[in-house]
Order: C-alpha cells, then structure tokens, then sequence
C-alpha cells in the first residue's frame, strides 16, 4: 500500500509540475534570469576572496545556483499556477515594476534624499501607505525566515559552537526579518517613485491575487534551496580558515 502511495505521490508531482518551457519563460518576464546571473557572479567573488590561492579546495560551482533555483521551482509551481503568473505578467504595471526593481539601487545618495524628500511632503503620505501595503505581501515573512536559515544560520552554526541561547537566536531572526523588511519599503518607494496613483493602486491588486502568493511563496523557497549548499560550503571554509589562523598564532606564541 505505502509503495502504491509512493507511486502516486510521484507521478502526480511529475504530471503537475510547472515545465522547464514555463519556468524558462517565467525567469525571462521576471528578469530572475539577470538576477540569477549577478547572483553567481556575487558569490563567485565571495568565494575567491575566502578561497584565495589555496589550491586544495575545490571550489563550488556557482552555476549550481540557478540549477538548484529552476529545480526548485519547477518543483513547488504546479503548471496551472504556473500559468496564471505567467498571466499575471501580461500587465503593463507589474512588467514596469519589474523593469524598475530588476537593476538593484545604483545611486545610494538619490534614495537617501528621496525618502528624505517623501517623508515631509503630506502628499506623499497616500503614497506611502499603498507601497507599504505592498511590501507586506513583497517582504514575505516565512519566506525571509526561509532565507535567514539557509544563509546565516550555517555561520552561526560554525562561528557559535556549542549551545545556543534560543532566545537570543530568536532576537538575531527578528533583527534580521524586521532590517529586510524596512530595506524592502525603502527600495519599492524609491524604484516606484515614477508611478502614478493609479498605477500603484492597480500594481497593489496584482500583488494580493492567488497566483503573486504563489510567485513569492515558491521563489523565496527556491532562493533559500538554491543558496543552502553554496552557504554551508563557505561557512565551512571560513570556519577552516580561523582554526588556521588559530594554529599559525597559537605556534608563533609558543616558539616565542
């Protein structure tokens, strides 16, 4: 019976998932594809600078991060829900503010002084509640825990060894959920400053419907289980580094 099961599990999951065609066309609308792109070369960079010249390591193959994302995805979106974002994405206003959102902040100084400008000007203030209302669904909580765990709970494993404090483990998870959350609003206020009433208005509606929760659900996953590896493997080798380091300074000490 439980092999029936099993079976039945499989092929259902198999039948029902989101295909590679829909996957590869859902990375091109979002811009995840670029993003994923820049993400390798991010942690490539960390990497090297971590790894440096010791040729003993064998160093992670970055690519693996957007295999284990599109893995991951295809996974967790089944194809009908697949289909209503891809649906989602024939709107003009969520594609421009995916153009918007898609390059990252290039000019710190230019956000600094708009949200310094939004916040005394009354007319902004409607403004500001409709991006905020947006940023609930955008900073997804279980999502940003997911990705609390898979990045920096393996440093924390390898720098804090030994018992942890829960409560304090806890106080780091929502000082870390309460930081990206407020990053979060500042970045849609300033990347939708060029929106009009209406157009934050109608990008709010697309943000609240079933296939968005779907969207953010599975992809806050895929982020976490694309990383999990790649983090784990780094905070290994930091952890190796500092017992080198250890070693070299304990037998300086004691030649000395």
């Amino acid at each position: 019976m439980k092999k029936i099961l099993f079976l039945l599990g499989v092929i259902s999951s198999t039948m029902f998932a989101a295909t590679p065609e829909q996957v590869d066309r859902y990375l091109l609308l979002s811009h995840s594809d670029e993003q994923l792109a820049n993400l390798e070369t991010q942690f490539t960079q960390m990497q090297n600078r971590i790894v440096g010249d010791d040729s003993n390591i064998t160093e992670y193959d970055t690519q693996m991060l957007t295999i284990r994302f599109k893995e991951k995805l295809q996974e967790e979106i089944s194809d009908n829900e697949m289909d209503d974002i891809l649906q989602n994405y024939k709107n003009p206003t969520l594609l421009k503010f995916v153009y918007e959102t898609s390059g990252g902040i290039d000019d710190p100084n230019a956000l600094r002084q708009y949200l310094s400008q939004i916040k005394t000007d009354p007319a902004s203030k409607e403004r500001i509640k409709i991006v905020e209302k947006i940023n609930e669904v955008y900073s997804n909580k279980d999502g940003l825990t997911e990705l609390y765990k898979s990045m920096f709970e393996p440093f924390i494993q390898k720098m804090i060894p030994g018992k942890k404090d829960p409560k304090k483990m806890k106080e780091m998870e929502k000082k870390y959920l309460d930081s990206m959350k407020e990053v979060y609003k500042m970045q849609l206020l300033y990347s939708t400053r060029d929106f009009t009433k209406e157009e934050l208005d109608e990008l709010l509606k697309v943000m609240k419907t079933p296939a968005m929760n779907h969207e953010i659900r599975a992809t806050y996953g895929a982020i976490a289980y694309a990383m999990k590896d790649f983090m784990n493997t780094i905070a290994s080798r930091v952890e190796q580094k500092i017992k080198e380091r250890k070693k070299v300074k304990h037998n300086l000490n004691k030649n000395n």
